[in-house]
């Protein structure tokens, strides 16, 4: 649903972050992370993904994943 909301005091757009950009770091060795934002008006749905540089390899290269998949940008 695109009903969440945080309210207008943090975020435009009636309360719904729209991006998120989060920094790991060092971390990213030891922790992965998955963000899965509101369905947009058009029906899609936005993950935000961290992995390896393999592992989006192992991704890109999986032919399940990306039939629903797209890479929208990588660092």
């Amino acid at each position: 649903t695109n009903e969440v909301t945080f309210g207008d005091g943090l975020f435009a757009d009636g309360g719904s972050p729209v991006a998120m950009r989060p920094r790991l770091g060092p971390l990213q060795k030891y922790f992965r992370f998955l963000v899965i934002f509101p369905m947009r008006d058009d029906g899609g749905v936005e993950l935000v993904l961290g992995t390896t540089p393999e592992e989006l390899a192992m991704l890109k290269s999986d032919e399940e994943f990306t039939k629903y998949a797209q890479l929208a940008d990588s660092c």
